[in-house]
């Protein structure tokens, strides 16, 4: 499908994750974003941090972290809101009953980020499960959920399945470049998701849903329309990424790393981060995703 370049689109990204924030100027409205995953530690005292949650376990307040940000200026194209193809689609849909049938492909997400005498810090997101066995499954997330400050990997990951238990998961492989990780957990009866990976026919106004952590997230299904499909972004940090699905659906802390799906309950894109100006969420697309897990997996084996 041909796609329509718009010259007057411009949006300023600024893609904070963990703790880099990043800005991109895609072309005169501004928009801006934060991670959608959250740290905090044991107890629910919180305190606000440059787009994080903190909870202290002491009466002290933790240290904020600092957060840098950088622009870029690069064209982008838009695909079309209208198609000549059969395909219907959907403006709106019963996201619990979607919901419903993603909840085996999706699990919760817990990565010990950082400890002091007195604190424990969690990074907690969400996943998707990408492959199964009858042993062994993998699963998807973003890397900022596992990753410390210092940009290394958590040495403990935690994963709470589906069924509500939890399991300790193995680092199998991550990209910083995409922002991708996948990791790998020794449980049975485990269901993958469907990865839609042709996504010539998703257009503007498409209806999604958004499925994340329950553990952190007040409202963890949430819904809206897709927005644009945006290509040839240029993220300074992500230099795997270029085009990204942009939507109307709410995502907040705890979001990170799970299902943005359509009607049919295939999986679009992973959520990636938060839509602060104008509400809503970015994902990156579901071809991206499978093409980087692949990879992953083929290099750990």
């Amino acid at each position: 499908m041909k796609r329509v370049p718009l010259p007057f689109l411009k949006r300023v990204l600024a893609l904070a994750l963990v703790a880099l924030a990043l800005a991109t100027a895609v072309g005169g409205c501004s928009l801006s974003l934060r991670p959608s995953s959250t740290d905090f530690s044991s107890t629910s005292t919180t305190v606000a941090g440059p787009g994080e949650t903190w909870a202290a376990t002491t009466t002290t307040k933790p240290p904020k972290r600092v957060t840098t940000s950088t622009s870029s200026t690069t064209s982008s194209t838009l695909r079309p809101t209208t198609t000549t193809s059969a395909v219907v689609h959907a403006t709106t849909g019963d996201p619990k009953a979607i919901a419903k049938k993603l909840k085996p492909n999706v699990v919760g997400i817990t990565a010990i980020t950082a400890t002091t005498a007195t604190m424990i810090y969690e990074s907690i997101g969400t996943g998707v499960i990408y492959s199964a066995t009858a042993t062994y499954a993998y699963i998807i997330t973003n890397n900022h959920v596992i990753v410390r400050d210092d940009g290394h990997p958590a040495r403990r990951i935690r994963v709470t399945l589906p069924s509500g238990s939890t399991v300790t998961a193995t680092l199998i492989g991550r990209d910083p470049t995409t922002d991708l990780a996948v990791l790998r957990v020794k449980a049975r009866k485990l269901t993958a998701a469907v990865f839609r990976t042709d996504l010539s026919q998703l257009i503007h106004g498409d209806f999604v849903v958004a499925v994340g952590n329950a553990k952190v997230l007040k409202h963890p299904v949430t819904s809206g329309n897709v927005t644009a499909v945006i290509s040839n972004i240029d993220y300074p940090g992500l230099s795997g990424v270029h085009e990204v699905i942009e939507s109307t659906t709410p995502l907040d802390h705890g979001n990170s790393g799970g299902p943005l799906a359509d009607v049919d309950a295939q999986v679009v894109g992973i959520n990636i981060a938060q839509l602060l100006d104008e509400g809503g969420g970015i994902a990156l697309p579901a071809d991206l995703v499978v093409q980087v897990a692949k990879r992953l997996i083929a290099a750990a084996n």
